[in-house]
């Protein structure tokens, strides 16, 4: 089992973390995956509803996961199946299927749904209904979720190029396009839209700010510089998904750096080593991590002081954890939810997904968690926890 996936520009490459097997000619990784072991559950999971999407995934890697306006959930398959879902019963407002093979989002807002595919078209439809507003075709894959406000349509593109499209007809209102080291992780961080400027993660380890209106620069911060002698140990890209919190950004780097910048500057406030290619979600004063190993890492968000670390899922693939009331919970390779207590890692809770592997974080509406998984199934659990004594 390989993660993450490399990517050698103009050809895809598959490759191993430090220890890894596959194209250097061993049949078994040196560092596999733990097996599950047992543990005392603390409350059980229950299934409330499930919805298949489309065809399988399972070994594509795509930027694809479920988003809600809150009284709906949405998604989106490989195979060009987009469905709309009730949050609450499961009831299917519509699906659709578009002669798109998606590979990101889809990001919703305005009234609308944006979605990219793997030869870099992008297209809208309506929350509604599911009918096609606009599409268009941009310089390369889309492997993120498209950020939508305003005016604006954000799209990032794997060859570096950050896309400003009109909300109405997806006509382009401005371009970005950065460099693009040779060797790179296989993914895009989503641009994240604050106000009046966009943050986005590069391949190159830096973060940059830009204008809203016209895609000018407001400021450009090296977060994870490239060290090494090799391409594969010069890797720092950020991939995964920023979080904005008030007047901070917090950011992680492959091979680099957990950060937190100042929005109106970039400037860094404090900087921590720590590799990881997934986000980072919060409870609001606790950052939660998944490194590049799973282990997931919780740090104090007022200066990256590590306050516990859960090591009991090594290299299982987790996803960027969600949090769920004193909980967070993470998905694996084999399509197993993992629960943990916010408090010290704890492992609470585990139950089976179907359809394979879980690459998309969880969605948390409420007491219900949404799962996507690769292959193209849409579920949602709630946890049955213990009735507190008086």
């Amino acid at each position: 089992m390989t993660d993450p996936i490399y990517r050698l520009l103009p050809v895809l490459l598959i490759a191993a973390l430090a220890g890894g097997c596959g194209i250097f000619g061993k049949d078994e990784p040196a560092d596999p995956p733990v097996e599950l072991a047992d543990f005392d559950r603390e409350f059980r999971v229950r299934k409330v509803w499930s919805v298949k999407i489309g065809g399988d995934t399972e070994n594509l890697y795509l930027g694809l996961k479920p988003v809600s306006d809150g009284a709906r959930v949405y998604a989106a398959s490989h195979d060009g199946k987009v469905i709309a879902v009730d949050t609450i019963s499961g009831k299917t407002y519509w699906k659709t299927s578009i002669d798109i093979a998606f590979s990101g989002g889809p990001g919703v807002g305005e009234g609308m749904l944006v979605l990219g595919s793997g030869n870099g078209e992008v297209i809208a439809l309506n929350t509604l209904d599911g009918k096609e507003r606009w599409r268009t075709s941009l310089s390369s894959e889309v492997l993120s979720t498209p950020a939508i406000s305003r005016n604006i349509v954000v799209v990032r593109t794997v060859d570096g190029s950050v896309h400003g499209l009109s909300v109405t007809d997806g006509s382009q209102v401005w371009l970005i396009e950065q460099e693009v080291p040779r060797l790179t992780l296989r993914g895009n961080s989503s641009p994240v839209i604050s106000d009046d400027v966009i943050i986005c993660g590069f391949d190159d380890g830096r973060v940059m700010a830009i204008s809203l209106e016209d895609g000018a620069t407001v400021w450009d911060t090296l977060v994870s510089p490239a060290t090494g002698r090799t391409e594969i140990e010069r890797l720092s890209d950020i991939d995964g998904q920023l979080l904005i919190m008030g007047a901070d950004i917090f950011v992680t780097g492959y091979q680099g750096r957990v950060a937190m910048l100042a929005l109106e500057s970039g400037q860094a406030w404090w900087e921590r080593e720590l590799s990881s290619h997934r986000g980072i979600s919060s409870d609001g004063s606790t950052l939660y991590l998944t490194d590049d190993k799973s282990h997931i890492v919780a740090m104090a968000r007022r200066n990256g002081e590590i306050l516990w670390q859960q090591d009991a899922l090594h290299r299982r693939m987790l996803t960027t954890t969600a949090v769920y009331g004193a909980f967070l919970v993470a998905g694996d390779f084999e399509g197993y939810l993992h629960w943990f207590k916010r408090s010290d890692g704890k492992l609470a809770a585990r139950n089976k997904v179907g359809g394979g592997r879980i690459s998309a974080t969880p969605l948390v509406l409420d007491d219900l968690v949404f799962v996507q998984s690769d292959g193209g199934r849409l579920s949602a659990y709630r946890a049955k926890l213990p009735v507190a004594e008086d």
